[in-house]
């Protein structure tokens, strides 16, 4: 009798442990998803705004404007090689 209740005793405390470490477990996972999604989120809203000023600074350029109408592929090109952007950006029109 007395080896049974050690054993149901072992039993019940292996379980209890198992689900709270797998509770621990999850809520560290989840913070570490909210700061990835975090972190995601500010750079999609700093592509955002770089786009929007390289957008604006090509809708107000008359050179482009021009190219576009005549078809002028290097037109294009110079119009927006004049104007500032981040590095690493690009434009296809």
């Amino acid at each position: 009798m007395a080896a049974y209740i050690i054993v149901m005793l072992t039993a019940t405390i292996l379980i209890v442990s198992f689900f709270s470490f797998k509770s621990v477990t999850d809520e560290a996972i989840a913070a570490k998803c909210q700061t990835t999604v975090n972190v995601l989120r500010s750079e999609l809203e700093a592509q955002e705004r770089d786009t929007a000023t390289i957008a604006e600074g090509l809708c107000s350029s008359e050179s482009l404007a021009q190219s576009v109408e005549q078809g002028v592929s290097d037109g294009i090109e110079a119009a927006f090689d004049a104007g500032s952007k981040p590095e690493g950006m690009f434009a296809a029109v």
